[in-house]
């Protein structure tokens, strides 16, 4: 008897967007809740990690919020303000980019 096979293969960018984001994330939280400077080492791979994911799947809109959440952690406002004005772009019902606007 064949077994089923119930779950998809995963597609390599999108695993690949995936790390990046929740690696990035989990840092910045880490950082924040310990209270600790972030350096500008921690500061760039953070980013460049959610840039990355963006990178790979342009237009998932959640990619966008996950990096527009990190820059206004960093106070990187304007740049948070245009990571927003593109989640509008892809969804303009979309509740979270009208929440940090």
């Amino acid at each position: 008897m064949e077994a089923l096979n119930c779950i998809e293969p995963i597609d390599n960018a999108f695993l690949s967007f995936m790390v990046c984001r929740v690696r990035a994330m989990a840092t910045l939280k880490k950082l924040i809740i310990a209270h600790k400077t972030i350096t500008q080492k921690q500061k760039k791979q953070i980013l460049d990690d959610l840039k990355e994911s963006i990178r790979i799947s342009p237009d998932n809109k959640n990619n966008y919020i996950y990096y527009a959440q990190a820059l206004l952690e960093l106070n990187e406002l304007e740049e948070a303000r245009k990571a927003l004005e593109k989640v509008r772009e892809l969804d303009s019902e979309e509740p979270e980019a009208y929440h940090w606007l």
